[in-house]
């Protein structure tokens, strides 16, 4: 009903980042309650965004700024309380870096080596099976 009123992104970005949402609610996105989400519904989906492994902490962070933009106009609208608002707009970010891309191409040309893979080999394996949540390195930020 008043998703209309949201603000676009030239590419589109926000809008992808609110269907994965839906979609890990299991719901189509004109189904899913927006103007009910909470902070707490917001930690929670941040949580299994990470768990998930295969999201950086700046595509997590996207996906909550477009859920506090999303709570935002809701409460324009008069669907969330300035209150419920600041809690939103005060869930933590995602914290954390991704490994730097010489050391992951190079992790990478060297299991290509040892292994003795073909190029087409490689590709039929699928980035899946090369880039699991323990390849990533996750700094945490000491504060809490």
């Amino acid at each position: 009903m008043w998703a209309g009123q949201l603000r676009v992104d030239a590419g589109g970005e926000v809008a992808r980042r609110l269907v994965a949402v839906a979609r890990l609610l299991g719901l189509p996105p004109e189904r899913v309650p927006w103007a009910a989400l909470r902070a707490p519904h917001l930690i929670a989906i941040r949580a299994r965004l990470l768990d998930g492994g295969t999201l950086t902490p700046a595509t997590v962070n996207l996906t909550l700024a477009a859920l506090c933009g999303v709570a935002r106009t809701a409460w324009r609208l008069g669907r969330m309380s300035a209150e419920e608002l600041a809690q939103v707009r005060d869930v933590p970010p995602a914290r954390g870096t991704r490994l730097p891309a010489g050391v992951r191409d190079g992790a990478l040309l060297a299991l290509l080596y040892s292994a003795g893979l073909r190029r087409a080999e490689l590709v039929a394996l699928g980035r899946g099976v090369f880039w699991p949540r323990s390849l990533y390195e996750r700094r945490y930020a000491a504060r809490a």
